[in-house]
């Protein structure tokens, strides 16, 4: 492993900073996701990705108890029909660092 914690050496910077946050590469997946293309659903957030819902959802608990998400108390109708909560990233210097980076 190295100084990145979960990330590899060879990784982009992106990829560093989230490792530094204690983030898995599919909880990784998920707030970028959130800080580029603002609020979603798990289904979208699945989509946009294109990683499974059932792999992502499980990791937005993660996110919300380490500050890096939240639930916008907003809902949206998913493919089924049924309300969906509506997910935000929490956007601070971390985040928005690690987006600068992305570009």
């Amino acid at each position: 492993m190295s100084e990145y914690g979960l990330a590899r050496n060879s990784d982009p910077d992106t990829s560093k900073d989230a490792a530094k946050l204690n983030t898995t590469f599919l909880q990784q997946q998920v707030l970028f996701c959130l800080l580029k293309n603002g609020s979603c659903t798990a289904e979208e957030v699945s989509e946009l990705v294109g990683i499974s819902q059932q792999s992502i959802t499980p990791r937005f608990k993660g996110l919300v108890e380490k500050g890096l998400i939240m639930d916008t108390g907003e809902r949206r109708k998913n493919r089924s029909g049924r309300s969906a909560i509506l997910w935000r990233a929490v956007v601070n210097d971390r985040t928005l660092a690690m987006l600068e980076q992305d570009k």
